[in-house]
């Protein structure tokens, strides 16, 4: 029988000074951000298309370098194009030590990313009390029980729009407890053992390679490493 994959995250740390209460929410007007690498992977086109259908007043700001810039160029033609209720602007690139402090000026976190293994900046945006409107691609899901975003299949544009304009409609009564759900959620994953689930899983490895020679029919488990 195949022995189950066993999985060690990446270690994860936030500053002390990283913001855990929300910023007020207006019903009506929502600052969304995106935070990544401008590559096709990361599907910039696919969040300007989505927002360009919601009602209401709308920021959407981009941190991130371009590394494809016939990507960007693509992308830049969508925000030609934008409605008028919906104000988007390129901040370029971030340097890491300034990245809690730009994302505790927005409300939701915005990447319908096409595949991540781990996603540091998911998790920042967390702790910075941003709830996630991310693909179900990501190792981040069951996010609407949670209670701090909602993952979401890529194909599925009717879903993208509702949880859209849920984010602008929302009061703020109910932002606050979902930023306080994903301020909380980011610091449990920063306070796991990381460490030690690195070591089980080696001291796992060891185990099934002393079995596989012992009896030639057990099968190592599959390591991955999220990050």
């Amino acid at each position: 029988m195949q022995t189950p994959p066993r999985i060690a995250r990446n270690a994860v740390a936030f500053s002390a000074a990283a913001p855990i209460h929300a910023r007020a929410k207006t019903p009506g007007a929502a600052r969304f951000v995106f935070l990544s690498r401008i590559t096709r992977k990361k599907n910039l086109h696919l969040a300007l298309e989505r927002l360009r259908t919601v009602d209401g007043a709308v920021t959407f700001d981009i941190y991130g370098p371009v590394i494809d810039p016939a990507y960007w160029r693509e992308c830049q033609r969508v925000i030609e194009q934008m409605p008028s209720n919906v104000v988007v602007s390129h901040r370029g690139a971030i340097a890491h030590d300034e990245v809690a402090a730009a994302l505790a000026a927005y409300q939701f976190f915005l990447l319908p990313t096409a595949s991540e293994n781990f996603g540091h900046a998911i998790v920042e945006a967390l702790a910075a009390g941003c709830p996630l409107v991310t693909s179900d691609q990501t190792p981040w899901t069951s996010l609407p029980q949670r209670g701090i975003g909602w993952d979401l299949p890529l194909d599925d544009e009717r879903a993208w729009r509702n949880v859209l304009q849920a984010c602008v409609d929302m009061n703020d009564a109910a932002y606050q407890q979902a930023s306080t759900k994903a301020s909380r959620f980011a610091r449990q994953i920063a306070a796991t053992d990381i460490a030690a689930e690195h070591r089980h899983l080696f001291a796992s490895l060891f185990d099934a390679a002393h079995a596989g020679r012992a009896g030639r029919d057990a099968k190592s488990p599959a390591v991955v490493t999220v990050g």
